[in-house]
């Protein structure tokens, strides 16, 4: 179909989606009881809807669609938000030189402070004694 016949399509249907509003006025009330519940939810669900659209981000759809497009339907599901590093973590290295230090050094009265400390933690996790 041409664009022109897909916007003519697309106004007829709109048209005919708001005429809705009179011929209910014409409707007994009986039927009128039926309708209006489903027809209020189609108007709620709309509204809904364009404020999801309304609401989410360019930035979000873009990458999304990107993913799609890379991976297919398995780029939708939802990933985990774990980082993939921790930069806050102590590096290996300088928990094995804690490790030594404590091991031969007699901390004394600093042993409370140092449980406090990123080094204490560091030395908590291996289960090193200090």
């Amino acid at each position: 179909m041409s664009t022109l016949a897909w916007i003519v399509v697309g106004g007829l249907a709109m048209n005919s989606l708001a005429l809705v509003g009179s011929v209910i006025l014409v409707l007994p009330e009986q039927k009128l009881e039926r309708l209006v519940m489903p027809l209020v939810a189609f108007a709620a669900g709309s509204l809904l809807g364009g404020a999801l659209f309304y609401m989410l981000p360019d930035q979000c759809f873009y990458n999304s669609r990107n993913r799609f497009d890379d991976v297919g339907e398995e780029g939708l599901r939802d990933r985990s938000s774990r980082p993939h590093h921790s930069p806050r973590e102590t590096y290996a290295e300088v928990v094995d030189k804690i490790i030594v230090y404590a091991r031969t050094t007699t901390l004394g009265y600093r042993t409370e402070s140092l449980c406090r400390t990123r080094s204490g933690r560091a030395l908590s996790n291996t289960g090193a004694s200090y």
